[in-house]
């Protein structure tokens, strides 16, 4: 990390963590300077091209700074509630053994050389990428009914009386099969071809930037912006596109959630923004924390069967963010849980603890597959794994790992076919 960005960095968590204090408070504020210096700290390396960084920009951003401009504020989300300051120490102070934890799981496990395969696509591999693309596409629009807003809305109006599984089939089966496709033959193909632009069309018509979930954008185009232009991951630019995207271009996105709501209703920019819903994901721990919700791995559960659906298991556990809102009254449940909160809901602080350690060494090992940079498809699922971190620290950890498996299987049966129709050499 350039050293300029670092001083400036340390700046705006000095400032966003003293600029608002009570003499009273003195130690929760301190606490959370040490979880984003913590955090600037670990990020302050060379080679920051790994799933690690995304860990600690998360840290920083969703716990350190947002944690710490709501606490100073007095921001709450769906209820009003008042939380004694020690309530906030005890979640910081957790927050930072989980971080030193962290660290240590990751650089427990060493570096692996995985024996990866490389391969080239041929001309009729990349026709049959764009073949299945276009039916993709087309399948899309006919299930949206040709709603063509409903491709730049994420609201689902044409879904709206669907059953969850169509609604499920679309969403992880379907729709993201042209950006897979994209993402392949970029990676493979080693060249921009008329092949490659076709796709991408496709992709920003059936997965459009507009209408999918900023987490979607983020896994998606950022890997392929990676393949564009690899100087991105260069020096600290990674570093600075999520935090530039975090405070601009995610909060802009959300003005396509919905097609008739006002956007003063909808929108926060920059610093203010820290104390929107979209950064609530401090406030789900602590209240995690201090109700002692635990469920001893049935959460967990739910996670590891999140295909069976709930017609075949009624009692299947419900998301842990919506557990969180029913626990605390909220009157919105669509709310965030992150891993954390979902480590200490299946586990209490064992749980977290473990949690974050399986987290640290399952982070390396797919580092190991990305730093190697071969034309395989496993590359290509670790760039959008390296995206996905955000969304699986964010949470709940039952939509993420539903989204995840659906992009790794997606790749797998694709580049599969491939091979078998010797569709790449």
């Amino acid at each position: 990390m350039r050293k300029s960005t670092f001083f400036l960095l340390t700046a705006l968590t000095l400032y966003l963590c003293f600029n608002n204090i009570e003499t009273e408070s003195i130690s929760v504020n301190i606490s959370f300077s040490l979880i984003s210096l913590l955090s600037l700290l670990f990020l302050n390396k060379k080679n920051l091209f790994n799933s690690r960084t995304f860990f600690h920009l998360f840290n920083l951003v969703f716990l350190g700074f947002a944690g710490a401009i709501q606490f100073n504020y007095n921001s709450s989300y769906f209820i009003n509630y008042s939380l004694k300051k020690e309530s906030f120490l005890v979640t910081n102070l957790f927050i930072i053994l989980l971080i030193l934890i962290f660290e240590f799981s990751y650089r427990l496990k060493q570096s692996n050389n995985f024996s990866l395969s490389e391969y080239n696509i041929t001309k009729k591999g990349k026709l049959f990428l764009l073949t299945l693309s276009v039916i993709a596409t087309s399948l899309t629009i006919i299930f949206l009914d040709f709603n063509f807003s409903e491709l730049f809305f994420r609201e689902k109006i044409s879904l709206r009386n669907a059953s969850t599984t169509y609604s499920l089939i679309l969403d992880k089966a379907i729709r993201p099969i042209p950006p897979i496709c994209f993402l392949l033959l970029l990676h493979l193909n080693k060249k921009l071809d008329y092949f490659c632009l076709l796709l991408g069309l496709l992709s920003l018509i059936t997965f459009n930037p507009l209408g999918i979930p900023r987490y979607a954008t983020a896994s998606i185009y950022i890997p392929a912006l990676i393949l564009l232009a690899p100087q991105i991951i260069k020096k600290d630019n990674l570093v600075l596109l999520y935090l530039f995207s975090s405070f601009f271009i995610f909060p802009l996105l959300n003005l396509f959630r919905y097609s008739s709501i006002s956007v003063q209703d909808r929108i926060t920019f920059g610093l203010q923004g820290l104390q929107s819903v979209n950064f609530d994901t401090y406030q789900s721990l602590l209240l995690t924390i201090e109700n002692g919700i635990i469920t001893y791995g049935h959460q967990i559960l739910g996670v590891f069967l999140f295909m069976i659906p709930r017609t075949i298991w009624p009692t299947k556990p419900q998301g842990t963010g919506s557990l969180i809102a029913e626990t605390n009254d909220y009157i919105f449940d669509n709310v965030s849980a992150n891993f954390f909160a979902e480590g200490y809901i299946n586990g209490g602080i064992i749980g977290m603890i473990l949690f974050t350690v399986f987290l640290g060494v399952q982070l390396k090992k797919t580092d190991s597959i990305l730093w190697q940079n071969n034309n395989n498809s496993q590359h290509v699922f670790s760039l959008i794994f390296l995206n996905m971190v955000f969304f699986i620290l964010r949470g709940d950890l039952m939509s993420a790992v539903a989204y995840t498996i659906s992009y790794a299987a997606l790749i797998y049966i694709i580049t599969k076919t491939l091979r078998i129709l010797m569709l790449t050499r």
